[in-house]
């Protein structure tokens, strides 16, 4: 049975301790205690005879010394009294100065302080909003001019006929100057042959019309599905 492609294109914008304790236990702690054998006993030395006894000696008679002289008595002299000295003379006082007067500073007079005149072209948050706003509508106007552009161009290499339905879904790119830059099968339809003939209608289709500046390079997915 003949059967028809169906191409719809989707579109989308391009966005540029702990370390492991070791095993084991505490080196144990050795004590050596040397034993010294004590040496024998040597035997006890023989009582020494006693002396003889000695004569006692004859008293001595005591002997008659004669008193000592009683010593002159010293003369006492009297240390003579220290001279007091003479007071210094007390210097006149000195008067306290007098304290001066404070100085008051002058008062700053105010400085008159010029206001800058406001700009006659001022820009406000809105005037920003609003020129973005105009800015992404402009861009999303040449993204949808140029995809109808690149829908008309892959229509005419379209193939004519298929062997088994099925869908697949292509992501590809397209450089400045039209070349394909690549392509991928974003979802598979699971046949093989389906896959290849729709990268093969990519390949095809190139050089494609040149993408806007804004739009370099310009990524699209599309959906071929084949009936």
């Amino acid at each position: 049975m003949a059967t028809s492609l169906a191409l719809h294109g989707l579109i989308f914008a391009y966005l540029l301790g702990t370390p492991p304790e070791t095993g084991g236990r505490d080196e144990d702690t050795v004590m050596f205690m040397e034993i010294v054998s004590l040496a024998q006993a040597a035997p006890l030395p023989e009582p020494e005879p006693e002396p003889e006894p000695e004569p006692e000696p004859e008293p001595l008679k005591p002997a008659v010394e004669p008193l000592p002289l009683p010593e002159p008595p010293k003369p006492i002299v009297e240390p003579l009294p220290t001279p007091e000295p003479e007071p210094e003379p007390k210097p006149d006082p000195v008067p306290d100065p007098k304290p001066k007067p404070e100085q008051v500073p002058p008062k700053p007079r105010p400085v008159p302080i010029a206001q800058a005149p406001a700009p006659a072209d001022s820009v406000t948050v809105l005037d920003v909003q609003q020129a973005e706003q105009a800015r992404l509508a402009a861009r999303d106007a040449e993204l949808k001019r140029y995809a109808e552009l690149v829908w008309k161009h892959i229509l005419h290499h379209k193939p004519a006929t298929a062997r088994k339905p099925g869908a697949v879904k292509m992501r590809f790119s397209i450089a400045a100057n039209g070349a394909l830059l690549g392509t991928e099968v974003a979802v598979s339809s699971g046949v093989p042959v389906l896959d290849r003939m729709a990268a093969e209608v990519l390949r095809r289709s190139q050089p494609f019309p040149p993408p806007p500046s804004a739009l370099n390079p310009a990524v699209f997915n599309l959906l071929f599905e084949f009936r």
